[in-house]
């Protein structure tokens, strides 16, 4: 798309010279996960539709941006939150929901700084960037619910630091973010 060659022209550039190994590669891990698909119960497979829809509408949803960082999130704790719960004898209901609301709300820090990439202008960027670090504030405490789920405290740690040095630029953008 025009506006990650502008913000993200490594990156573009990559994806144009090796899209077809890209998309092998996609296809070969995709058929190398169906045997381990086949043991999950129908709850994950729900969750992975759902994900994978997301997935499939994502270059025409992600320039809405508030909306892109609500259904990025909500697809990616339905593969790394939502899966492990569901698939837990009996399912984890209550550290299922801790985990995602840390684990939320430090991707939803992480989504809001990487749609910065490129603004240069600090105005812009102030607003959203402390939104940014109240929500991985916030997330480190959620998992401090259950005693098991306490380093998960550490996803929206990280977030914050990288939050606390923060530049628009694509290495920082891609790399440490």
């Amino acid at each position: 798309l025009q506006g990650d060659r502008a913000t993200a022209p490594a990156r573009t550039l990559y994806i144009a010279k090796h899209r077809g190994a890209l998309i092998g590669f996609t296809g070969l891990s995709a058929l190398a996960c169906a045997p381990l698909a086949l043991t999950q119960p129908a709850a994950a497979w729900g969750l992975c539709a759902v994900a994978m829809g997301f997935g499939l509408l994502h270059r025409r949803l992600k320039n809405h941006s508030a909306f892109a960082v609500v259904y990025m999130t909500a697809a990616w704790l339905m593969v790394v939150v939502g899966i492990p719960s569901v698939d837990a004898d009996p399912p984890a209901w209550q550290p299922g929901a801790l985990a995602a609301i840390g684990i939320g709300l430090g991707i939803s820090a992480n989504l809001i700084a990487s749609q910065l990439r490129g603004v240069n202008e600090t105005s812009r960027t102030r607003r959203p960037l402390a939104i940014a670090k109240a929500l991985a504030v916030a997330g480190s405490f959620a998992p401090l619910g259950l005693p098991g789920l306490w380093p998960l405290c550490a996803i929206p740690l990280c977030a914050l630091l990288s939050l606390l040095f923060f530049r628009p630029d694509e290495f920082y953008g891609l790399l440490v973010l």
